[in-house]
């Protein structure tokens, strides 16, 4: 990798090329003429334009989903469409173009720590007490009605 310099000066010979020569322009500022020429040269490959195909593909897709899909569904509906592309290829696209799908925080269940030592049960001491009041009234020989 060239250093940010050098690549700055091949930017500056590049814009000024058209008023100077550009070798002329390169001896001044000490950067190899062959450099100058390699850097401003079009970089034509078959990944790169892969590369830009899908990526137009996949932020199309996923802006027509509203951001819903993410990176495996995206990979079914381009092999669905007969498109060659891996789950990770997807990945590494949507990193690269910063696009993220939606996801749904899963439900965590808090516990309610104002609740302070066990109550007393009162329905149980109720019951005790009709039973009570109950087994009372059998000895004198009255009918109970229990609601």
């Amino acid at each position: 990798m060239r250093s940010r310099s050098t690549l700055t000066k091949v930017r500056w010979i590049k814009r000024y090329s058209k008023i100077f020569n550009a070798s002329h322009l390169c001896r001044i500022l000490n950067v190899p003429r062959s450099l100058y020429y390699y850097c401003i040269k079009e970089k034509y490959s078959v990944r790169n334009e892969r590369l830009l195909r899908f990526k137009v593909l996949i932020k199309a897709l996923y802006h027509q989903y509203n951001g819903i899909y993410g990176a495996p569904k995206i990979h079914a509906f381009l092999t669905q469409k007969g498109y060659n592309v891996s789950v990770k290829y997807v990945q590494k696209i949507m990193r690269l173009l910063g696009i993220t799908s939606v996801t749904i925080k899963k439900f965590k269940h808090y516990t309610n720590s104002k609740v302070k030592g066990v109550f007393k049960n009162m329905l149980k001491s109720m019951m005790l007490s009709i039973l009570k009041n109950a087994t009372i009234l059998m000895k004198f020989g009255k009918q109970i009605i229990l609601c």
